[in-house]
């Protein structure tokens, strides 16, 4: 017993012993809630981040059902935010998620503000129902090289309601309704 109150006393040290200057910053997403999207229909969401400390850099992964939505190619813009005059490699798609980020050479981004943006297109079979976009990870790079990862609360949901075309048919007649 004694050797287990031990080993969890030196990870506990640990822990605090690795957090960084970012160890605080949060991340949330705008919009809250998008409705009446139909496919084809293209939504844009910004991802912001609060109370950085001369952070190098960010990474954000963000969950999204594929069914319903699609990743606009290319679509991540970071520039005019904290991190303008970064670089990026762009996104990365793995499944279900996009993991997006950027960062400095030198310098680093403080306060709050604009991380970057990127748009999901609703995609062509679409069914009608709420999907939920959001942030499940991120990461701030601090000067020193460490990382400090951040769980995105809550409030970080992007809502969807997808509005699928409908066929309906009246004798001969075929009505496509949106």
């Amino acid at each position: 017993m004694r050797t287990l109150i031990a080993f969890v006393a030196v990870l506990t040290m640990v822990a605090v012993a690795s957090a960084g200057d970012n160890e605080g910053a949060t991340v949330n997403m705008m919009p809250v809630e998008t409705t009446f999207l139909h496919p084809g229909d293209v939504v844009e969401v910004e991802i912001y981040g609060s109370g950085l400390v001369n952070a190098k850099g960010f990474s954000v992964v963000l969950e999204y059902d594929t069914d319903r939505l699609e990743y606009v190619d290319g679509s991540f813009d970071y520039s005019g935010g904290l991190f303008d005059g970064a670089i990026s490699p762009g996104a990365a798609l793995i499944g279900n998620t996009v993991e997006v980020g950027a960062a400095f050479v030198t310098g680093g981004a403080s306060g709050d503000g604009l991380l970057g943006k990127l748009r999901f297109k609703v995609a062509d079979g679409a069914t009608s129902g709420d999907v939920l976009v959001k942030a499940t990870l991120a990461k701030f790079m601090n000067q020193d090289g460490t990382k400090d990862e951040v769980v995105p609360f809550a409030r970080t949901l992007v809502k969807v309601r997808l509005v699928a075309m409908e066929s309906a048919t009246w004798g001969e007649i075929k009505v496509m309704v949106r």
